[in-house]
């Protein structure tokens, strides 16, 4: 299995090659920065790792706790947590839903038909920015398996 330090450095890597992409794609500073923003908080802040006490887990910091109920519902390696899309849903809809009994509880209202076309879309490039961070973690898990 790849380290920490692996992870992180390919986490980087990845995040580098994807916006060389998206900007040749787009021509887009904002779409591009939303992605790389994204893929640096899916390979370093919510990788599938944190599932365990592991190095991401220590990046949360004070929030850590939050994690704690998930490591011990997902057991390490398991199709929840280190499977594509399916690992990374499972942790925004873990991390999304107190999040949004918040925002209800403090009356925090999000208007989307006043939000622009460009933030819609920054979303989307952050959400598959995120999804790619994760991807680049278990592409090297396997790779590190074989």
């Amino acid at each position: 299995m790849a380290s920490g330090e692996v992870h992180d450095r390919t986490t980087w890597m990845g995040a580098a090659g994807l916006g060389l992409a998206i900007w040749t794609a787009t021509n887009s500073f904002e779409q591009t920065t939303w992605a790389i923003a994204g893929c640096l908080f899916g390979g370093l802040m919510f990788s599938p790792d944190l599932d365990l006490k592991s190095k991401p887990w220590r990046r949360w910091g004070l929030l850590r706790w939050i994690w704690t109920p998930y490591q011990a519902w997902v057991p390490h390696r398991s199709f929840l947590s280190h499977t594509p899309i399916v690992g990374t849903l499972i942790k925004l809809l873990y991390l999304g839903f107190p999040v949004a009994i918040a925002c209800v509880l403090m009356g925090v209202k999000i208007d989307l038909e006043t939000a622009n076309a460009g933030m819609v879309a920054g979303g989307w490039f952050f959400l598959g920015g995120v999804e790619a961070g994760c991807c680049i973690h278990l592409l090297m898990d396997w790779l590190s398996s074989k």
